[in-house]
């Protein structure tokens, strides 16, 4: 494209051009059609023959250019060849020419070293940030859940009630409770004994002891605790403690519990504990029965088993010892200030243990913990560096309750590490 216009390849004056841009060479879609006025000179080589441009006008090579009028067209074949001369001495030289075979660029040359060396810069930050995060020493415990170490949490719903514990005392009282108490011991053969004066008057009479003066020295020295002294032998408590006793016949005094006054009495009203009889009112001779004795009122009965059962006694407090070895402490903190400060904490340590203690009896051990106090006083992170306890409950909850703690501010600042020993142990 020649011409004047800003889209012209080649900017040249009007005057030799019909138009402004003038296409001399272009392509429709088959052909490359060259482009010619009247008023340009030049040669062109056709087919082994040349030609100027006003003998190619006379020979009617060119057609006129149907686009734009003035100019003339020709088509030009792969062996033409160009030499146009216009706009005042202005030359132009062309033909056709193989296109050139594709260089190939070796590999190194086509790439970016700059994004290459960006790409693998960031590619070593990543795996040595990836590399550091797999090997970073963290502590454990600070990552711990207290809430899942916990034993006493509800775990799961049991639909089966847990079997009682067997108590074989209770057990064997409860079996002797049942057994068949069997017959009861005949009583002896022949009439039912009978206290009392035969020839008592009044019947409904009940009886009484035998008083004692208390003015009879003889009698009072052979009585009682003044005979056994006396004597020197156990005969004084069967004074005491015998049927006798110290108001006359006890067995005499269960006569006639009933009567309306005191009084001789005489047959059944003396309940048959002593008489003239052989003690019995049953039918066997051979041997003396223990059955309808009646102890109370006139009823008679058979033995029995009581039904009570035995208590297990009261719940007793176990006492529990929590001691401290000697604390190393590495800081501008005085010794005798941490331990105050753990001994006014010493209900939370005795209950971590107690807690355990209830499930696991005969628990014991040493549990040594570390912590670091900071400057302000608070403990940052606190961890266990040895136990013989081995109880995991006792100290997650140890751990815990030290890193709510807070203790006295370290002079001139900075941090306090302190390594402390706790033993737990049940007295007695």
């Amino acid at each position: 494209m020649v011409g004047e216009s800003k889209k012209a390849d080649f900017f040249l004056a009007a005057d030799d051009f019909p138009v402004e841009e003038f296409p001399i060479l272009r392509y429709d879609g088959s052909d490359f059609l060259l482009a010619v006025t009247p008023k340009m000179d030049g040669l062109v080589r056709l087919g082994g023959e040349t030609y100027t441009v006003a003998e190619l006008l006379r020979a009617k090579k060119a057609a006129p250019d149907p686009h734009i009028d003035g100019a003339y067209v020709l088509a030009l074949p792969p062996d033409a060849r160009l030499y146009i001369t216009f706009g005042g001495g202005v030359t132009m030289v062309l033909r056709f020419v193989p296109p050139p075979r594709k260089v190939v660029v070796p590999f190194l040359e086509n790439v970016d070293y700059q994004f290459l060396n960006l790409f693998l810069l960031l590619l070593f930050l990543h795996v040595g940030l990836f590399i550091t995060a797999e090997n970073y020493p963290y502590d454990t415990d600070l990552l711990a859940d207290d809430l899942f170490k916990q034993p006493n949490r509800f775990a799961k719903f049991i639909l089966k009630p847990p079997e009682p514990v067997k108590n074989e005392r209770l057990e064997k009282l409860l079996a002797d409770l049942n057994k068949d108490p069997g017959e009861a011991a005949e009583r002896h053969k022949g009439e039912e004994g009978k206290m009392g004066r035969r020839n008592a008057k009044e019947a409904d009479a009940r009886s009484a002891p035998k008083a004692i003066d208390i003015n009879d020295k003889e009698l009072l020295a052979n009585t009682g605790v003044f005979k056994m002294l006396k004597e020197g032998g156990s005969a004084g408590l069967s004074t005491i403690f015998g049927k006798g006793g110290l108001g006359g016949d006890l067995k005499g005094a269960l006569g006639g519990l009933t009567g309306s006054k005191v009084g001789d009495a005489h047959g059944f009203g003396g309940l048959g504990l002593k008489g003239t009889g052989t003690g019995g009112g049953g039918l066997s001779e051979t041997t003396i029965g223990v059955g309808g004795i009646g102890t109370k009122g006139r009823g008679g009965g058979l033995g029995g088993y009581g039904t009570g059962v035995g208590g297990l006694g009261k719940k007793s407090d176990t006492d529990i010892q929590i001691s401290s070895g000697t604390p190393v402490v590495m800081g501008s903190l005085d010794k005798e200030l941490i331990r105050r400060v753990i001994r006014s904490h010493h209900a939370q340590i005795r209950y971590c243990y107690e807690r355990e203690l209830q499930r696991k009896p005969g628990l014991y051990g040493k549990i040594t913990a570390k912590f670091v106090i900071a400057a302000t006083g608070k403990v940052t992170t606190a961890k266990v560096q040895a136990t013989t306890m081995n109880n995991r409950a006792v100290e997650s909850c140890l751990i815990s309750r030290i890193k709510t703690w807070q203790f006295p501010k370290p002079k001139g600042g900075g941090i306090v590490i302190v390594t402390y020993p706790f033993v737990f142990k049940q007295a007695g």
